[in-house]
């Protein structure tokens, strides 16, 4: 049985991989994202080494995708190959009586004129976490004038995303234009620095 979830959302969790910083540049979309965006971005040079900061958090994804309600369908092998490298992984919390729980995660790569999702992951019994996952990834994608997101996906997958007006090619590779937005705009019409007040219900089945 699905929950309808009408809880506070905490600030979305972005956390850059170290490991890509000098290759794809990292640092100055950080700063960006930084400045533009609200969301808890990590590292964070007072929590220390950044690299230890990464695998902790790729860790405790990893456990809890053994969990059947998350990333039902994609190997572990490729789980795994997903969180470590890629640039950066999107994590998405709410509060469910009282405590915090990972409802949604994705891990993304920055491209030239393009954002790859190399994978999205949700807790299946809670809706619509995935629609709003992607709409957190094109609030990144207009942040840095990215013209497309883009994503390969297990063939039980294609009609949502169908629906998420992605185009299909015969290799299940999905690419969606990216909207072009005046200013930052989060999930709910909620301006940049209003999330962490906000209630928002994700719809039951």
């Amino acid at each position: 049985m699905s929950d309808t979830v009408v809880s506070p959302l905490s600030t979305p969790i972005l956390c850059f991989n170290p490991a890509n910083r000098k290759k794809n540049k990292l640092h100055s979309i950080q700063t960006k994202i930084e400045k533009t965006v609200d969301m808890d971005v990590f590292p964070k040079e007072i929590l220390g080494e950044s690299q230890a900061q990464y695998n902790a958090v790729v860790n405790a994804l990893l456990i809890l995708t053994k969990h059947h309600n998350f990333c039902k369908g994609i190997l572990d092998e490729y789980i795994e190959t997903a969180l470590t490298e890629s640039d950066a992984i999107l994590v998405l919390e709410d509060y469910k009586k009282n405590k915090k729980r990972i409802v949604g995660m994705c891990a993304i790569t920055f491209r030239k004129d393009h954002l790859y999702v190399d994978l999205i992951c949700s807790n299946q019994k809670v809706k619509g976490v995935g629609s709003l996952l992607l709409e957190l990834v094109e609030v990144l994608s207009n942040t840095l004038s990215l013209e497309h997101m883009k994503l390969s996906s297990v063939t039980d997958a294609v009609p949502f995303y169908l629906k998420k007006k992605f185009e299909c090619d015969k290799l299940c590779h999905m690419t969606r234009k990216v909207t072009k937005k005046r200013g930052v705009t989060l999930p709910g019409g909620v301006k940049k620095t209003k999330i962490r007040n906000t209630m928002r219900q994700l719809p039951a089945k």
